[in-house]
């Protein structure tokens, strides 16, 4: 088979790395809670009229979290406008339920970009490269990560919302000029210029009149006819393992960590300072999800996900036990070292190079194309629930159980989900959509 060229591939990163830039305002607003909970809570530093308390605190983490499985749009620049109001709310706010309210708005924005984007990155992709094209949406979230994380406990809460706010405003720009996916435009009855944007992207004619072809045999309806589908036993099918998929992501407990990222450092009472570990670890999170951009289409899917489950139950089991070990002798890790710190690099690198890198990915390459929206959709709404009730809950798990058990018990669970791939999950990697729904059950 004709491979694509250079430029073809150039061309595809730069599409798919535009439509990520609203991934790293969605990076922004993952990591703002990190260092704004520590300003809400000082009573030096919060704009609030009092520090907030654990129960406020909570439903700010967890409101974008809730709402956001409400978001379902076909075009990234309209997330723009949920996301400006959300944060010309914080900049005024200064009363707790305003916070909740401009967090739930930005929550709507978030759910919008994490649907959309990597089912455009899927539609825009050549199966050579669409796994490494697929993480680059965890590259930039990571990276907006990173850079709240770095700079946000050293910039004054004003100034730092308006970076955010302006860096919303900047990255949607680009977005105007991006081209649509060829198979919506082909879904739409326009095939002509579905075959003109693929010959851009494939780099060859043969390769576009094939996929085209493709289209064809995958082709059920056009406009999706939600009656037919909960007829489609391969779609409910699929519909499970992603709803399964998308539970096992938010119950490892790993992106709770991350949303209590600081807090969290502060607690161990190590030397090393919060603000600064917490920046080291956003980087950590980003060097996950760069490893598996340049690994995913060599070692498959598989692999990277089931390995790194495996090392995010070591780090829980790791957590667990320091906890047990410092309620026993009543000193918060002063015999213990830097044991918590290494069993959150640990655990922070394995999500972001997995679940946090694959799931979208995995998930928009397992529906074909009339059905893909709406599959990614629900295994957004489903991790998006369950998000909020980590989020939301931790705090009364940890109070009910105690930090060891809770943590052992997430250790526990990522075993399970690592068991869960092995055995459920198909292997997508250099597979036509139509390969992938063969994999499946599906007769074509």
């Amino acid at each position: 088979m004709i491979g694509i060229n250079f430029g073809s591939k150039l061309r595809q990163y730069a599409i798919v790395i535009t439509v990520n830039f609203s991934m790293l305002c969605s990076g922004l607003a993952l990591g703002w809670s990190s260092p704004i909970l520590v300003k809400l809570m000082d009573p030096i530093e919060t704009v609030l009229h009092e520090p907030a308390s654990d129960s406020e605190i909570s439903w700010i983490v967890s409101a974008s979290s809730l709402t956001s499985t409400l978001g379902r749009k076909n075009s990234v620049i309209l997330a723009t406008i949920p996301h400006i109001v959300g944060c010309l709310i914080i900049l005024f706010a200064q009363e707790v339920w305003l916070f909740i309210l401009a967090r739930a708005i930005i929550g709507v924005s978030l759910g919008m970009n994490f649907n959309v984007s990597p089912t455009y990155a899927a539609e825009i992709a050549s199966k050579e490269i669409r796994g490494s094209l697929g993480t680059i949406l965890q590259i930039s979230t990571c990276l907006g990560m990173t850079i709240m994380l770095a700079i946000g406990p050293f910039v004054p809460y004003l100034a730092l919302n308006l970076i955010y706010t302006s860096a919303i405003v900047l990255t949607a720009i680009p977005m105007f000029f991006l081209p649509d996916s060829p198979y919506y435009l082909y879904s739409k009855g326009r095939t002509d210029e579905a075959l003109k944007i693929l010959l851009k992207l494939r780099g060859s004619d043969s390769l576009a009149k094939e996929e085209i072809a493709e289209y064809e045999i995958t082709k059920t309806d056009t406009k999706v006819n939600i009656h037919s589908l909960l007829k489609d036993l391969i779609f409910l099918k699929t519909v499970l393992l992603v709803i399964v998929f998308g539970i096992f992501t938010q119950v490892s407990g790993s992106n709770t960590i991350a949303f209590y990222l600081q807090p969290i450092l502060e607690s161990t009472k190590t030397n090393i300072s919060s603000e600064i570990a917490s920046a080291v670890i956003g980087l950590i999170m980003l060097l996950g999800s760069i490893f598996t951009a340049f690994f995913t289409d060599r070692c498959g899917r598989k692999p990277i996900l089931i390995w790194a489950f495996f090392g995010m139950a070591i780090a829980m089991v790791g957590f667990g036990a320091c906890f047990m070990i410092s309620s026993e002798t009543k000193q918060m890790y002063t015999f213990i070292g830097f044991i918590p710190i290494i069993c959150l690099v640990l655990n922070v690198f394995c999500n972001s190079a997995g679940q946090g890198s694959l799931f979208f990915t995995v998930t928009a390459e397992m529906f074909e194309g009339p059905s893909r929206a709406l599959g990614v959709s629900t295994a957004f709404f489903t991790a998006s629930l369950f998000s909020f009730l980590m989020a939301k809950y931790l705090d009364t798990v940890l109070t009910l159980l105690g930090p060891s058990v809770t943590y052992w018990g997430c250790g526990g669970l990522c075993v399970l989900a690592g068991v869960f791939v092995m055995l459920l999950l198909p292997e997508t990697k250099m597979k036509t959509f139509a390969e992938i729904q063969k994999i499946l059950g599906r007769k074509t």
